[in-house]
């Protein structure tokens, strides 16, 4: 059996392994941890782009950093954001937000950096060569879509159907 391989956004890592969440997100983040744990237990390599990394890491104590940081990198695969990355980042860039006609940007949905952040997210897990993306972000999933596959933390484990043969 071949190892699958899974990419992992932030809210998700922070839900799932952090155990961060506002009181509203409590269910999600419930389900995050046994998605998580859900992964681990069959043995999936566990993709996380550096941005997700530092944003991870960016309430961290500086004392602490490097602890938590080796953490991460032994059970994480961590994809950095490398010249490779940076030509994917940039031809999806290209192909969704740049008019070749006008030579100008064309016009967003939501903040240029968040889009910057998510497009990053999305051109890591694709150098990476993952089998799939998890993200809660609708963003992402607008940006992945006929790029990459995308795809929120199932309802119920069970539907985790890339697992199977």
């Amino acid at each position: 059996m071949s190892k699958r391989k899974v990419c992992l956004d932030t809210q998700i890592m922070i839900w799932g392994i952090k155990d961060q969440f506002t009181p509203n997100r409590k269910e999600i983040a419930e389900k995050a941890k046994h998605f998580v744990k859900k992964l681990n237990d069959e043995n999936t390599k566990i993709v996380i782009p550096s941005v997700v990394l530092a944003e991870m890491m960016s309430n961290v104590p500086e004392d602490e950093r490097s602890k938590v940081l080796n953490c991460f990198t032994k059970n994480f695969q961590i994809q950095p954001f490398d010249a490779r990355t940076a030509l994917i980042y940039a031809d999806r860039y290209y192909k969704k937000y740049f008019d070749p006609l006008t030579g100008h940007e064309t016009i967003m949905e939501g903040s240029r950096e968040t889009i910057v952040a998510d497009l990053m997210v999305v051109a890591s897990a694709k150098a990476a060569d993952v089998d799939v993306l998890y993200s809660e972000d609708s963003d992402v999933h607008k940006l992945s879509k006929e790029f990459i596959k995308a795809s929120r933390i199932p309802d119920a484990m069970g539907q985790m159907d890339f697992f199977e043969e």
